[in-house]
């Protein structure tokens, strides 16, 4: 009902969240306010390490000025697609006057600036190094929507790929690039089936044929309560676990350890505690 209760306890738990929405736009539910946790820090508790914010580089960009929150887009994602923006910048200004597309760019007049720049990693660099290689083209002038805060995500190297791969398997050893195209397109759909549909109703496009648009977001924040060993603020009987303590981290979390935190958390610590 929404209806606010009081209860008291010898011993309570703040499992609510970072505080990624004190920035304008975030990946966080707008519920995750980090309300609970800052009463607690009003009360005496500690707060540790607020600068550490960790900026995603796969989110669906912002739209226009009624948003809530932004879409986060799997990290998973970057294993095969390509990151690039045009090279020219006249090619970025006809994209935004309607005049040309992203696939009618030439491979030679694209930029592939992360693997460009980092051909060790290519677009598997650490999320901060993405993020920021992202702004960075953006802030040049490159980024290629109507707010010049997009860059794009490319599958179409990857479906030809699996399309080869899927050809030889099946020894369609002629098969037509149209036929390669259904092979790739059929190991991607199993794969990011579901991003891929996320994607299309939010952005009205479709990622099979066109590459996605991205642009880095605010989605984990690394700070917040101070807590000890047993995962207890410093007032007693009052525990932190998640994103809403200081966290196991350090300064920049790596990718898809969500739940790592969660079984250090809730199913090893707290229950001994």
């Amino acid at each position: 009902t929404g209806e606010i209760e009081r209860h008291s306890a010898h011993a309570v738990v703040l499992g609510t969240g970072g505080y990624g929405n004190v920035f304008f736009l975030s990946t966080n539910a707008m519920g995750s306010n980090v309300s609970a946790g800052w009463k607690a820090h009003k009360r005496g508790a500690y707060f540790a390490n607020p600068c550490y914010t960790q900026i995603h580089p796969t989110c669906i960009p912002r739209s226009g000025d009624y948003q809530s929150k932004l879409t986060l887009m799997s990290e998973s994602l970057r294993n095969d697609g390509r990151i690039w923006v045009p090279a020219k910048l006249e090619d970025v200004a006809a994209i935004k006057a309607g005049k040309l597309k992203a696939t009618q760019i030439a491979e030679e007049d694209r930029d592939y600036y992360l693997e460009r720049r980092y051909p060790a990693f290519g677009n598997l660099v650490p999320r901060d190094v993405a993020s920021r290689a992202a702004k960075e083209r953006c802030d040049a002038g490159y980024g290629v929507n109507a707010t010049g805060e997009a860059v794009y995500l490319d599958f179409a190297s990857a479906i030809l790929r699996y399309g080869r791969e899927q050809a030889l398997l099946k020894g369609e050893s002629s098969a037509t690039d149209a036929r390669l195209k259904e092979l790739g397109k059929e190991i991607v759909k199993a794969k990011y089936g579901n991003l891929f549909d996320m994607y299309k109703q939010i952005a009205a496009e479709n990622p099979y044929e066109t590459p996605m648009m991205i642009y880095p977001a605010v989605h984990y924040t690394m700070g917040g309560v101070w807590v000890d060993y047993n995962l207890m603020t410093t007032i007693p009987g009052c525990y932190a676990i998640g994103e809403a303590n200081f966290s196991e981290h350090g300064a920049n979390r790596l990718g898809a350890s969500a739940l790592m935190q969660g079984l250090a958390d809730g199913y090893f610590v707290l229950p001994y505690t």
